[in-house]
């Protein structure tokens, strides 16, 4: 699951240029019938990874002062993501030359494995290998961070039983290439691979943000869904910023909705002074069909500061919301009553 993070936002054209140029061990648990068919909330706190079961309140603690944050790329901070057969979890994870794929097992035992290591430009692309998202239980979609003067990565894929990484091909990517051109001209096959990053995928469907034609950081996202060969817009909203947290088998996006309501700003532009950000978790099914699941309350910030990182992510049975506060409090709601509960703090990050 991707948590958000500082925003990098400037011209296009700056974009594309590179590509262009082109732990310890931890105690184990039995799981039982109903864990596993209510599946391991997996989270990040204090940069350690954990998993819970929220049913029985068996805890695990995966990794020990492995620092499960790159420090670099626009949403590196401990993205994870749960196995669909919630055997294991993969993460980003720090690394001296920037970011890496990990994945571990969710009963603690072994160790966490380093799927992407660095092999070179040719075959890594990028030193910064970000936000983990399981295409089935043995293949990886993640970012190969290309960020320039947005944040742009390009779509690889990990083979978890041979060990390849490899470029996803465009056209295995649900909804094509993003990229078809450039300036006019056919764009490279890498560069065909590449999204703006958040992007959140499963076998079936891929959802990411789409920037609209205004410059520097006044330049706000929508959402965009691929299926097959076809991309819908889900949301226009010029004064607003949508990016994806997570995605259904069945399509439905879940998103963090962010936009200033008073202040001299200009999109998420600030220039000094007191600003008020509102903050609100959607969900949408078809284009321009929202939803709204959670609506924060105001925040009012001064000068340049950022607004908290937040995350989210629907249970596997549907029942349940889990989603991080801007206090930085992991709560579950039940999507049937909307009773809720904090089930850990300092949370950074979270899949379920």
């Amino acid at each position: 699951m991707v948590q958000m993070g500082d925003r990098h936002k400037f011209g296009m054209a700056l974009v594309l240029v590179g590509v262009l140029g082109l732990g310890a061990n931890a105690g184990c648990a039995r799981v039982s019938a109903r864990q596993a068919s209510t599946g391991w909330l997996a989270y990040v706190r204090l940069g350690d990874v954990y998993v819970l079961n929220i049913t029985s309140g068996v805890k695990i603690r995966l990794t020990h002062r492995r620092k499960a944050q790159a420090s670099w790329g626009p949403y590196a901070a401990g993205d994870l993501a749960v196995s669909p057969d919630q055997t294991r979890v993969a993460f980003t994870g720090t690394t001296s030359r920037g970011a890496s794929i990990f994945v571990r097992s969710t009963t603690g035992n072994g160790r966490a494995v380093d799927v992407t290591p660095w092999r070179g430009e040719k075959v890594s692309v990028s030193p910064r290998a970000l936000n983990p998202q399981w295409l089935d239980s043995n293949h990886i979609a993640y970012t190969a961070d290309e960020s320039g003067s947005k944040p742009f990565g390009i779509v690889m894929e990990v083979n978890l039983t041979t060990g390849r990484v490899e470029p996803m091909p465009a056209s295995e990517i649900p909804g094509g290439p993003e990229f078809p051109n450039f300036n006019g001209a056919h764009s490279p096959a890498l560069a065909q691979s590449g999204v703006m990053q958040p992007l959140v995928i499963n076998s079936r469907f891929a959802a990411f943000q789409r920037f609209d034609y205004s410059t520097g950081c006044s330049a706000t996202s929508d959402l965009v869904r691929g299926f097959g060969a076809r991309k819908s817009l889900m949301t226009f909203t010029p004064k607003m910023d949508e990016e994806p947290l997570d995605l259904t088998a069945d399509g439905q996006v879940l998103a963090l909705r962010e936009w200033i309501s008073s202040g001299r700003h200009n999109g998420l532009c600030t220039y000094g002074g007191t600003n008020t950000f509102r903050q609100e978790l959607i969900a949408v099914a078809r284009p321009r069909h929202v939803d709204v699941v959670v609506r924060f309350a105001p925040l009012v910030l001064r000068g340049n500061a950022g607004t908290p990182a937040i995350d989210a992510a629907w249970s596997p049975d549907a029942e349940s919301l889990a989603y991080i506060s801007t206090g930085g409090n992991l709560i579950v709601r039940s999507l049937r009553s909307g009773s809720q509960r904090v089930v850990a703090n300092h949370v950074e990050a979270l899949d379920w």
